[in-house]
């Protein structure tokens, strides 16, 4: 399935197509997330300073645009209406294939909820950590187009119609709309499990850390006593009765800690 006409014009409008020089050429430039940009939102191969026609431009929009065409064939389970595929097609193209794969949009699409599809497209709508107005009109738009009817009338709808001329630039990386950590984890076994390893290792060591403190306290206790009548000794010499203390339970802790580890690899 290639994108409808329809789709290629508010792709167009989407991007922009900015750095229009005099003579009809385009200039790349630097989209608001410091990539490096031409024509309508092309960034495979952009370098700065690069220049290129009309032409040029609109061969590179179509050889780059197959790309996500066939990711999105190839990643979506089951039919899709045209509206549906060139949604999903302006989403890809801006977000990228890879975040496209991993997506929660993905995942409840080829689940069969459709239904939840319009709502994880609004939750792409932020670039370097800020929610960028550009990106939430273009995720509606995009939402609107999914929820059309499969017969749509050929003249853009208005709802889905944005600007030919958009006064911002259009981001090319967005930010990762992560699920909460209470979704992944209901997703993942494998992250539960590891929450569930990583508490019974804090209570082990626990455990372990306690019995070393009342394996020790009688030695601590013993030795404090048998310090008590030197005190008047040690402070004729200066010497720091806090510091001796702690040392005493210092070196009790030592000796329980060693007594343990050996009994623990015999």
């Amino acid at each position: 399935m290639d994108l409808s006409d329809r789709g290629m014009r508010m792709l167009v409008e989407f991007e922009g197509l900015h750095k229009k020089l005099p003579d009809g050429r385009y200039q790349s430039y630097r989209c608001p997330a410091n990539v490096a940009t031409i024509y309508a939102g092309l960034t495979h191969g952009v370098k700065d300073g690069m220049i290129i026609t009309e032409e040029q431009g609109q061969r590179m929009l179509a050889k780059e645009l197959a790309k996500f065409e066939d990711a999105v064939e190839r990643l979506v389970k089951g039919e899709l209406t045209q509206n549906r595929f060139d949604s999903l097609v302006l989403l890809t193209f801006n977000i990228g294939i890879g975040a496209f794969q991993k997506s929660t949009l993905l995942r409840e699409l080829n689940r069969g909820n459709t239904a939840a599809v319009p709502g994880q497209f609004m939750r792409w709508v932020k670039g370097g950590g800020k929610t960028l107005p550009g990106l939430v009109r273009r995720r509606a738009a995009e939402a609107a187009l999914w929820s059309e009817p499969a017969k749509a009338p050929p003249a853009p709808h208005p709802e889905t119609h944005v600007a030919v001329a958009p006064v911002e630039l259009m981001p090319q990386k967005v930010d990762p709309a992560n699920p909460p950590m209470l979704q992944v984890a209901a997703y993942s076994n494998t992250i539960r499990a590891a929450v569930v390893a990583a508490a019974g290792t804090i209570v082990q060591i626990w455990d372990w850390i306690f019995g070393v403190a009342k394996d020790a306290a009688p030695d601590i206790a013993s030795n404090q006593d048998a310090l008590s009548p030197l005190s008047a000794l040690f402070s004729m010499l200066g010497a720091n009765m806090g510091l001796i203390s702690g040392l005493v339970v210092l070196g009790a802790l030592l000796a329980v800690v060693m007594n343990r580890l050996k009994k623990d690899r015999a």
